[in-house]
């Protein structure tokens, strides 16, 4: 399995389940670290309320992607390095050091960044999963992904850019 870029969309070759949803446990320990790190620092209690539910929602995800895993056998033969490299690759491409976020709004805005990568790349697992069990637990976790793009954008609406987005 392949995966690339091309404007701005990602594109896999050689799609194997097996390593798609080991790439998608890993984005969700990411998020888990992520979501996990800003709740402990964060001040504003309501925001930092929704770090530790987001937070805990990807450890969630992480189990569920784990258990779909475990039905799918691992393929022979297969490249360990690409796939760690390609674990960085869309969502938590390793070019931000999240941790030295002093802002809140920086925060919540990467966070919004990180829930589009993850939807993008998920809702291509649905397309290219044939077996329709997986395609509905996958429909599922992309549609919380959308729910916590919509909650960090209601954040961000609301605490820096006013009711009406002034």
């Amino acid at each position: 399995m392949k995966i690339t870029k091309t404007e701005g969309k990602i594109d896999i070759v050689d799609f194997n389940p097996w390593v798609a949803f080991e790439i998608a446990c890993n984005i969700e320990q990411h998020g888990e670290k992520f979501y996990g790190h800003f709740a402990e620092i964060i001040e504003d209690k309501g925001t930092k309320d929704i770090m530790e539910t987001l937070k805990k929602a990807e450890v969630k995800h992480y189990e569920t992607f784990k258990n779909m895993q475990k039905n799918i056998p691992k393929p022979e033969n297969i490249d360990e390095d690409n796939i760690y490299q390609m674990m960085n690759f869309g969502v938590f491409e390793g070019r931000y050091d999240w941790t030295l976020f002093k802002k809140v709004k920086d925060v919540i805005e990467f966070g919004i960044y990180i829930e589009i990568k993850s939807i993008e790349l998920f809702s291509f697992y649905q397309k290219m999963i044939k077996d329709e069990h997986t395609k509905i637990i996958l429909e599922k976790i992309t549609g919380e992904e959308r729910k916590h793009k919509s909650i960090l954008e209601e954040i961000l609406k609301t605490k820096f850019y006013g009711v009406y987005g002034e």
